[in-house]
């Protein structure tokens, strides 16, 4: 079997897809995808439960390969998962710097990505001593520090409570309007989805079912007249029956 695995990409582009398919045995989780994301872009990802949502991020961050299809990806990504995967061992500055040369990444710089989500005076804690959202916003820096061209979130609130998660989003919006990556942003929310993005993917039976812009500022999303139009249409895709659901 091929292994096609991504390539440089073009400055200006983060992600280019061309007929990519992914096949586990004779099933295509990913099936003919086309796709391209330019630096800069925030992109939601939805989709149910082994709709092939993980497995794209694998791909996009060189820890899985298509089975077949083109695939052009900037080498710069770094990826924060759902379980920050922090090294309980180490404390909390050298988990930002794991894989780092000590030449290029110095302690200083460590303790500036630590302050820019808040954390600069948790250097030196350990991470059992962290709360869910401190191991999250570690695992941030840790990502940021490497000056990514295209950052990979997949799920990384899912397990935070409802005020964190909130935090978390503030957090995340202003890191990305100072670092200027590309974002791909898994998550099973739509809410959190319309709010965060300027774009939502829907994947669905191995491919994109929808594809929606949104370009109202999103400070004013919440009292957005569009938000609930949106919100009805993306939980159809994903198959959600609104008749079922408790307003709100």
């Amino acid at each position: 079997m091929t292994e096609h695995l991504p390539t440089a990409v073009d400055p200006l582009v983060a992600v280019r897809l061309s007929h990519v398919v992914k096949r586990f045995g004779d099933r295509a989780v990913l099936d003919d995808l086309d796709l391209t994301i330019r630096r800069g872009e925030f992109v939601a990802l939805l989709g149910a439960s082994g709709s092939g949502k993980t497995t794209l991020l694998r791909i996009l961050s060189s820890l899985d390969f298509a089975t077949q299809g083109e695939l052009d990806v900037t080498p710069q990504r770094s990826v924060v998962f759902q379980d920050a995967r922090l090294l309980p061992f180490k404390k909390v500055w050298r988990n930002v710097r794991l894989g780092l040369s000590r030449r290029k990444v110095n302690r200083e710089r460590i303790i500036a990505a630590l302050d820019e989500v808040g954390l600069a005076d948790h250097a030196d804690r350990w991470p059992k001593t962290l709360s869910g959202g401190e191991s999250q916003r570690v695992a941030l820096a840790r990502a940021l520090i490497r000056e990514p061209h295209l950052l990979l979130l997949d799920e990384p609130f899912a397990a935070l409570d409802a005020l964190t998660r909130i935090k978390m989003h503030d957090l995340v919006l202003r890191l990305w309007r100072r670092h200027q990556p590309a974002v791909v942003f898994i998550t099973h929310d739509v809410d959190e989805a319309i709010l965060l993005a300027d774009r939502v993917l829907v994947l669905r039976d191995g491919r994109f079912a929808q594809d929606l812009s949104i370009e109202e500022p999103r400070a004013q999303r919440r009292s957005w007249a569009g938000f609930g139009e949106i919100r009805d249409r993306l939980l159809s895709e994903l198959g959600v029956d609104q008749s079922d659901q408790v307003s709100r």
